[in-house]
């Protein structure tokens, strides 16, 4: 069943609003604890992975904010690293609580994780396959 762009929209939002709302007062300590909260957390992230993979082509395209055509696995390979530097630079010394307290960093911090979802999407197949959790060898290696 396919649904309208909308409708993967909402889905993000809802389990953006849900992790939101669940995060709000709650400690790390305490976080790490509820092994419930985690796969909730978990659950959700899944779910607002799917929506954005489902969202149609024309759609991220008409939405998107920067061209993606013409590159290569390097260049999302190299996305993804400065998004990871960007994330610990922009956490560095700060604690869990003083993370949820901080909307600029937050809104930082998943901004980059979209890039990184994005350049992990926009991976060709064979990288892929290279990289799977079946697969015992590094990117790049050659298989014996």
């Amino acid at each position: 069943m396919s649904h309208s762009p909308l409708e993967y929209l909402r889905h993000i939002l809802d389990e953006m609003a849900y992790l939101s709302n669940q995060a709000q007062g709650l400690s790390k300590d305490d976080f790490l604890r509820d092994e419930t909260l985690k796969r909730a957390f978990v659950r959700s992230l899944e779910i607002i992975g799917e929506a954005a993979k489902n969202l149609p082509a024309d759609f991220r395209q008409k939405y998107s904010h920067g061209a993606m055509s013409k590159r290569r696995d390097q260049d999302y390979l190299s996305d993804i690293r400065e998004a990871i530097q960007r994330i610990v630079a922009y956490t560095a010394g700060m604690t869990f609580d003083q993370f949820l307290k901080d909307s600029r960093t937050e809104d930082a911090v998943f901004r980059n994780l979209e890039v990184i979802g994005e350049a992990t999407k926009n991976l060709s197949r064979h990288l892929e396959e290279d990289v799977s959790p079946n697969s015992l060898e590094r990117p790049g290696r050659r298989k014996r």
